[in-house]
Order: structure tokens, then sequence, then C-alpha cells
């Protein structure tokens, strides 16, 4: 899934590409709701090296070379450049999982999030539990969704949600890269916010769903 090259659709009108968006998730919805939402299939979702995804990273290389070094940090990222890879991501796994405990044992009501522009509030279900790592499906297989992972995450109660908060990376849109976004949160609703760059593509993504 996902574009090979992060900015391919940068400057393109924000409405047509969020229409695409919400297109392709009502394609997929019942395959996604049933089948992934419930663990009725096993699935790996796991990051491919792109020339152009490679060159938005790197400054000292470009193409085929940038693509190449691009791959060997994803694949050190993934554990798959040792011997004992899979001895890796099963003790990973189980370290995830005793996090998740550790975590579920504190009973948390809420989450603070604090740092340069962010001062947020997230309120946490109380039926809210922690996990990571793998999964079992339906069938009874234990399997792992994500290369890599590495977190750990809940379920919040949206309504509790309070505060700002400062994004301190690029991240994509409908295609388009957002930059520098800031957020504001008032009993749940995202009531302002503003970015460099991505703005109106985030503005129609966030319009195009009341919730």
């Amino acid at each position: 899934v996902g574009s090979g090259d992060p900015e391919v659709l940068s400057g393109l009108d924000a409405e047509r590409s969020n229409r695409c968006r919400l297109a392709h998730h009502k394609a997929v919805k019942r395959f996604f709701d049933e089948g992934i939402g419930r663990s009725m299939v096993q699935w790996c979702v796991a990051s491919a090296a792109t020339i152009g995804w490679a060159e938005s990273i790197f400054d000292d290389s470009r193409g085929e070379e940038a693509c190449q070094q691009l791959w060997r940090l994803l694949l050190k990222i993934v554990r798959a450049d040792r011997e004992d890879c899979l001895q890796a991501w099963d003790d990973h796994s189980a370290s995830l999982a005793l996090r998740s405990a550790a975590l579920n044992q504190l009973e948390l009501d809420h989450i603070l999030f604090s740092g340069p522009g962010t001062d947020l509030t997230v309120g946490l279900s109380p039926k809210a539990r922690f996990e990571g790592g793998s999964i079992r499906s339906q069938r009874g297989n234990e399997f792992i969704p994500n290369l890599p992972t590495e977190e750990v995450f809940t379920t919040p109660d949206w309504r509790k949600t309070q505060g700002d908060v400062r994004v301190t990376r690029p991240f994509l849109v409908n295609g388009t890269l957002v930059k520098d976004l800031r957020m504001t949160f008032r009993d749940g609703v995202l009531v302002n916010f503003e970015a460099s760059s991505g703005q109106e593509t985030l503005r129609s993504y966030v319009d195009s769903d009341e919730g």
C-alpha cells in the first residue's frame, strides 16, 4: 500500500484526493472490518524501500544508491540483518507483552504528553487494555501483524482529550506531506490546527468525517 514517492500527490486538489481516499476506504471496509479487524486472517504490514522515499530521507545519495541504503536500514530495523532474527522477534514480542501487562496493572485513568509545544491529556476507557507485539488469529495462530513494531497501544475515551500537541515530524495525508502541524483539542474535539504545508489537505481529511 502507499505511494512510491511521498510527494507524488502534492499540489493536487485536496477535495478530489480525499474523495479518492473515501472511495478506497469504502471498497475495502468489509475486508478490514470483518477480516483483519476480527483477526479472521493473518496479515503483515512491512515497509518497503522506494527511490522517492529514500531520496526524501538521505541528503548524500540519490536514485538506486539511496534506495539500497534505505533497504539496509529497514532490514536492520526489522532485525532481518542477523542470524537469530526469528528468536530476536520472539524475544521482542515477549518484551512488549510484559510491558503491556505492567501498564495494565497500573489501571491508568489518563495519559499526559508534554514537550515543546505539547501539553496534552488523553483519557482512557475504563475497559482499556494495553496490547503490543504478536496477536492470535481466530484460527489460533500467533502472528506479528506489523514489521517493525515497537509500540504498545490502548483505547482512549476520545471525549477526555484536552490540550495542545505539536507533531514533530512530517507525515503523509492523502499523498501530501503535512509539516509542522500544531493541534488543539477541547473535550475530544479538534478545534484548531495549523501546518506550514499540507494544511488544506489535512482540513479536507478532517472535514470528511464528523467523528
